[in-house]
């Protein structure tokens, strides 16, 4: 695989992001951008087709992969919206082609060559994954659980749409948009409805030979289903647990493998990060996974709330601003919203001491305090008066990245297994896969979500809390002039600037 010629950190998301933005300054809103970053540049599950050379004319690519299938529903459960955004316009191909492998979450499982240098040393031999699953999809049916590969599995696969950050642990910015845009557009989708549709749509289980399955027994228990899914929980958490149950459960019981760790190939320099050695080919739910997913629960859950009261906030400045020291100031948003609501009907007109009260709110969030409110939300601002702004403090409500362990508890354990459980059916439907009993399927689900809860506490807690992390991000502006060695590589120069 070559490795892209710069480093998967936040700030090149966000300038990428930003630089759509700001090209649209009033024609695109966080849920158009959001959905369409979803439904035009992430496309989950992109494999290298084994045997092929990427030549001028063959990219040997394909969407093989285990996530395929749950991509494939997830932009169904997050529907597409009138309008488009022409990222062409905005951004180069290389812009566009960076911010595609930002969003688009994949394994590279097969042995690339390079796995004497790249991959930690070990003892013992990693023995080949027994792990069918791992290149099976829906046209491909599951055998035996005692298949092995003809070619052979690496020891610490390419792990793709993720970014490394110093303090948050590694982020799938995918799961992040996703479900920013699934929370600004909500939808509680009954199973009976969605199959009804689905069945018309493909009623093959395999496209190639055009044959068709048996799925009387399926039909029956999803048409007379009450249950609804929930898109705000499938597109991070419940969709990935959805996986954990539906391709390890039939071979693994309740002994379920939540979270797989990695690591970078470079701390200054991050551009591939490969998965521990004794995966066995279990990466359904990685720690990049979780953590985006526990970050996306909170997103889909607030956003859309902050969008109702500060209506031009952008998807760049809540992406930047939770993952940040300041966080996202939710007590002034809601100021903002309470002076609107207060000042409109008597449409007051701007005071002459408006000197005063930007000196108040610059008290409030200024860079060193809280968060620099004026400068990202200064638009949307009231100049009404004043009182009390300056003796106000940050709330305690988890805001930012940090709180991870917060959010984490306020997570309805109960509800997490029943959504993962009624995404679960859908996916085994679509895939194709064997039919496992609804009371094992659940027992199954619940062992996932248990583990789940256990692997993430420790997980959270072994990243930086709030305490170490402070509250400010201000960082000096320097001017600095370089002269590079000519006789370093391209690489070696790269890794010392960035």
């Amino acid at each position: 695989m070559t490795l892209p010629s710069v480093g998967f950190n936040q700030q090149l998301l966000l300038e990428l992001i930003r630089k759509v933005e700001r090209l649209n300054p009033t024609t695109l809103d966080m849920r158009m951008l959001s959905v369409e970053l979803m439904h035009r540049l992430r496309i989950d599950g992109i494999e290298k087709a084994p045997g092929l050379q990427e030549t001028e004319l063959l990219t040997p690519y394909s969407t093989r992969g285990i996530m395929v299938p749950k991509y494939k529903l997830l932009l169904q459960f997050v529907s597409n919206i009138p309008g488009s955004v022409e990222f062409e316009r905005f951004l180069s191909p290389l812009e566009i082609c960076l911010l595609h492998r930002l969003l688009s979450s994949s394994v590279e499982p097969y042995q690339r060559g390079d796995e004497r240098i790249v991959c930690p040393g070990t003892l013992a031999e990693v023995r080949n994954p027994q792990a069918p699953w791992v290149t099976k999809n829906k046209s491909q049916r599951n055998q035996t659980s005692s298949t092995t590969f003809d070619r052979p599995i690496s020891r610490c696969p390419l792990e793709l749409g993720t970014y490394r950050s110093d303090r948050y642990g590694s982020i799938a910015p995918g799961v992040l948009v996703t479900s920013i845009a699934a929370g600004l557009q909500p939808q509680n989708v009954r199973i009976s409805d969605f199959i009804s549709a689905y069945k018309k749509k493909n009623p093959y289980e395999n496209l190639e030979t055009m044959e068709r399955v048996d799925t009387k027994r399926q039909l029956e228990k999803l048409f007379s289903s009450m249950e609804a899914i929930d898109n705000t929980f499938v597109a991070g958490l419940a969709g990935d647990l959805a996986e954990v149950c539906l391709y390890q459960g039939p071979y693994l019981g309740t002994d379920l493998r939540v979270g797989l760790a990695g690591q970078w190939n470079d701390t200054f320099f991050p551009r591939a990060r490969h998965l521990a050695a004794g995966h066995e080919g279990r990466w359904e739910m990685t720690d990049s996974e979780i953590l985006s997913g526990i970050d996306g629960y909170f997103l889909a859950q607030k956003v859309p709330d902050f969008v109702s009261k500060v209506r031009r906030l952008r998807l760049s400045q809540v992406l930047d601003m939770y993952y940040s020291g300041r966080g996202i100031p939710i007590v002034a948003i809601e100021n903002v919203r309470d002076r609107k609501l207060h000042n409109s009907p008597l449409k007051a007109k701007r005071p002459k001491n408006t000197e005063l009260q930007e000196d108040s709110l610059n008290e409030l969030f200024n860079a060193a305090g809280k968060t620099n409110f004026r400068k990202i939300f200064g638009e949307e601002r009231d100049h009404g008066p004043a009182v009390g702004i300056a003796e106000q403090s940050m709330p305690e409500d988890a805001n930012r990245a940090c709180f991870r362990g917060r959010i984490l508890q306020s997570i309805d354990k109960d509800r997490l297994k029943q959504e993962t459980f009624n995404f679960v059916q859908v996916l085994q439907y679509t895939t194709g896969s064997v039919v496992v009993e609804d009371s094992l399927m659940r027992r199954n689900c619940d062992a996932a979500v248990d583990r789940f809860f256990s692997y993430a506490t420790t997980l959270v807690g072994a990243l930086s809390d709030c305490s170490t992390i402070g509250n400010s991000d201000m960082k000096p502006n320097v001017d600095l002039i370089l002269v590079i060695d000519g006789s370093r590589s391209v690489y070696e120069n790269q890794r010392m600037i960035l």
